[in-house]
């Protein structure tokens, strides 16, 4: 619904306003919606592992849509999801204040279903578990510093990206695989060693 607004308000397709309103002025020059023959043809482009009832796994990028929705589906690098990371946080993308907006916590995300969670990585033990969502981003205190980012993924896809605002430092891991039960352990691994 939201890429609709958008390519409506704009008078433009979705993908034409986002590679000139976001990827282009981030300098994101790697990133584009390509269409399914391209990820076919395209060495660049790595294909999708999802797992499969028999434990192995299979490309699956016949099973995928046409071209990317404004859901998602964009293809990137870590170095421009970083360099993204570096102009929404330097308002390159937004003001200065509709940055602040954007990236602050708004509400508590509802409860998951199953047992409380235990304490974040790199929190304290019995410490509790603070996060709220912002408008797109979810904002997480780990270890006493701010964690602001996303994480998501489809079958034969994972993705997160991390900024760390106190420090500066971001993380950006892109997989061709899919995980069950949350993020993958590299993910983890790098919030407890920026958070330590």
């Amino acid at each position: 619904m939201l890429g609709a607004i958008v390519a409506r308000v704009s008078g433009k397709s979705y993908y034409d306003y986002v590679r000139e309103q976001v990827f282009r002025p981030a300098g994101m020059t790697t990133t584009d919606f390509c269409t399914r023959p391209q990820w076919h043809t395209d060495p660049r482009i790595a294909h999708p592992y999802a797992k499969q009832p028999s434990g192995g796994r299979a490309d699956t990028i016949d099973q995928r849509l046409y071209v990317g929705t404004p859901a998602g589906d964009a293809f990137t690098t870590c170095a421009d999801l970083a360099r993204f990371a570096a102009a929404l946080q330097g308002s390159t993308l937004l003001d200065r204040a509709f940055t602040g907006i954007t990236l602050s916590g708004k509400v508590p995300p509802p409860p998951q279903p199953g047992p409380p969670p235990g304490p974040p990585p790199g929190g304290t033990p019995g410490a509790p578990h603070v996060a709220f969502q912002c408008y797109g981003p979810v904002t997480l205190l780990v270890g006493n510093q701010w964690v602001t980012g996303h994480g998501g993924g489809a079958p034969g896809t994972s993705t997160d990206l991390q900024m760390y605002p106190d420090t500066g430092w971001v993380s950006v891991i892109l997989s061709n695989y899919d995980y069950d039960g949350g993020p993958p352990p590299v993910v983890k691994k790098a919030r407890d060693i920026l958070t330590a």
